[in-house]
């Protein structure tokens, strides 16, 4: 519809009841604003909501330095509010917050904490799906050893809650491994301030920890008890561990060895992948009995091309493992690439003896993440300096299916081509085979969060939605959308459902499509006037983008859903009878403003019951009826003056009419 018609639409809302829907604009090109407020907001970390969308906390710097919490939808509009709900405000400091779903559209959040201020300790707290806190104001603490306690990694917990690890220097002397398990009520289930999984000479530090499926963990890290080595240790749901005191070395090699990631097996055990001091990348199962499955040096994931840094891993679905690292295969020395690379449980290399490339361009990447694609397959996040003069980072994204076939774009679809800077960006599913990605960004001049969502065709058309609202209006309910830019060969399908307040029970919402609009590649803004909306009910409108035409070959994403909008209730109403005075027939009208027992019943002047025109259950709307000047009888009634009332629920109206013979 023309622009002309979206302002006559805006000119008939009724003031006093507009309902904004969507204030917030969701994705939109270059990301969807998660906190732009004045200071900085990094260390930003994600997790899903288990509901199609996320959950982003950060540290903060508005003030000093605390952690604060965000929660997007499937269409990116803040959920809580617009800066974000405070997780902990604490004196001091407050960082490099981790997040976990509690299974329950809320979040678990761990993070290290500086109140005391002398050493930082572990806090954590959980959120609702509101972004209340459920546990003490500022978290509970899970650790505050004395001396220092850093870095906490976390993972869900079986039965509910989560476990956690972190580095800790209450030893005085160098750098142990601690963990707890916490209940989801916040309670501490080990040992007060943490086991200690391994309290060797030297550090050890660059912890990870994945579930072991029975409310335990494994735990690896990097540790320097003599060279730099991988060690790991699983910990039961008690605290106790299994293997030798101070963990099991997991690779035997001359070469120092850095950077242990973990990530589950699918029966009970854990891959650990990590790189050598030269450069090379490999992998390591073992399981709960500590025996190494790939041999005493694991499995090289590269035979033929060294240069390996910084491999992140995943597990694949059906107990295998996907690894994805950066790489100077090509030129040597200056340029990473990005490859990934998948093993089965044996150790066999599924995509090639050294990879499959996935970014290859000719500058580097960066801040890689990961998250499944739910098809066995995963997407890949990274920081890019393709466009280094113009916009410094950019933030790019690809899907690898599981046979090792890029789905997107060659060498990427770009997420973010924002000028400034977009680093770190972090990533977690949207349970529809696609990804949300969150990130830093200096757009506004110091760091700010933005987070987009792609969808699992590579597709991110709802990134072109600018703004929309939904408002009551005289005719009916009005709906209207800007687009940031347009696609060729689009439809816009509006689809209507009554909101789950109509129902007693909060079933799943049933849509309808109401509307075809065709789009114009020349027209940015768009209205729906829905003139069938009833009074007193309340509707959420979904518009979808088709794209291919209609029928079996269109593709179709949703643009965006309204909150709950509707008209107001209107006041019980009887018109006045048409024609008055009449003869031989009369019509009455009137306006029920929900659904209830009515009753139109005729009197003379001397309160005598003439006839009930009248007697059902409906509602709400418009109606009218026919009065032929008859009694109950059947018999003609005489010329004069009665009274027609209409009775709805508790409400009456009573109006005069004239019969002339």
């Amino acid at each position: 519809m023309s622009t002309a018609r979206a302002l006559f639409l805006l000119s008939i809302i009724i003031a006093i009841v507009v309902i904004p829907s969507g204030a917030d604009a969701g994705w939109t090109e270059n990301g969807a604003p998660v906190c732009t407020i004045s200071g900085v907001q990094d260390q930003i970390k994600i997790c899903s909501d288990d509901m199609g969308g996320s959950i982003i906390v950060w540290r903060d710097r508005r003030s000093t330095a605390n952690i604060y919490a965000q929660r997007l939808d499937q269409m990116g509009r803040r959920l809580w509010a617009e800066a974000g709900v405070l997780v902990c405000g604490a004196t001091d400091v407050q960082e490099w917050p981790e997040v976990l779903p509690d299974g329950s559209g809320g979040a678990y959040i761990v993070w290290q904490d500086f109140r005391g201020g002398m050493d930082f300790d572990i806090y954590a707290q959980r959120i609702d799906s509101d972004g209340a806190p459920l546990w003490t104001v500022d978290g509970v603490v899970i650790c505050d050893a004395a001396d220092f306690q850093i870095s906490p990694v976390m993972c869900s917990a079986s039965v509910g809650g989560f476990l956690v690890a972190w580095e800790d220097g209450r030893s005085g002397t160098s750098l142990d491994v601690y963990a707890q398990r916490v209940d989801s009520g916040g309670t501490s289930l080990l040992t007060a301030d943490g086991v200690a999984i391994c309290g060797a000479t030297g550090d050890q530090t660059e912890v990870d920890i994945v579930s072991d499926d029975n409310s335990g963990a494994f735990i690896v890290w990097q540790d320097q008890r003599g060279d730099t080595r991988i060690y790991g240790q699983r910990m039961y749901s008690n605290g106790a561990i299994a293997f030798t005191a101070d963990g099991i070395g997991i690779f035997d090699s001359t070469y120092d060895q850095y950077g242990p990631k973990a990530a589950i097996d699918g029966v009970g055990g854990v891959y650990v992948v990590m790189y050598d001091s030269m450069y090379r990348a490999y992998i390591q199962r073992f399981g709960v009995d500590g025996v190494m499955r790939f041999g005493a040096s694991g499995a090289i994931l590269g035979y033929n091309s060294p240069y390996y840094a910084l491999p992140l891993i995943m597990e694949d679905g059906i107990g295998g493992a996907i690894i994805a690292w950066q790489s100077w295969r090509t030129d040597g020395t200056t340029r990473y690439d990005l490859y990934v690379q998948r093993v089965n449980r044996t150790g066999t290399l599924l995509w090639g003896l050294d990879g499959i490339p996935v970014c290859t361009y000719g500058a580097s990447v960066y801040n890689l993440s990961l998250t499944s694609d739910g098809q066995r397959g995963l997407v890949i996040s990274w920081r890019d300096t393709r466009d280094i003069a113009t916009t410094v980072n950019d933030l790019y994204v690809q899907r690898v299916d599981s046979l090792g076939s890029m789905r997107w774009a060659l060498n990427g679809e770009p997420i973010c081509i924002q000028e400034d800077n977009q680093t770190i960006p972090v990533m977690t599913t949207d349970g529809s085979g696609g990804a949300i990605i969150a990130w830093q960004d200096s757009r506004n001049g110091d760091l700010d969060t933005y987070a987009m969502r792609i969808l699992s065709d590579g597709d991110y058309i709802a990134t072109a939605l600018a703004g929309f609202i939904a408002v009551p209006a005289v005719e009916g309910v009005g709906i209207e959308w800007t687009m940031s830019r347009m696609d060729p060969g689009v439809s816009f399908r509006i689809l209507r459902a009554l909101s789950v307040t109509e129902y007693q029970d909060a079933g799943s919402l049933f849509f309808e499509e109401i509307a075809i609009i065709t789009a114009d590649m020349d027209e940015m803004e768009y209205s729906f006037l829905d003139t069938d909306a009833e009074s007193g009910r309340n509707y959420v409108y979904r518009v979808e983008v088709v794209m291919g035409g209609t029928g079996p070959d269109e593709e179709t994403h949703i643009l965006f859903e309204t909150e709950p909008v509707g008209l107001p209730s209107a006041a019980l109403t009887l018109g006045q009878n048409v024609p008055n005075p009449f003869n031989p027939v009369t019509r009455i009208s009137f306006y029920l403003p929900s659904r209830a027992q009515a009753r139109l019943d005729i009197f003379d002047v001397s309160g005598r019951h003439i006839m009930r025109l009248i007697d059902e259950t409906r509602g709400p709307g418009e109606g009218e009826v026919v009065w032929n000047g008859m009694n109950t009888g059947g018999e003609m009634v005489s010329s004069g003056i009665y009274f027609y009332r209409l009775s709805a629920g508790k409400e009456t109206l009573t109006r005069k009419m004239i019969l002339l013979r």
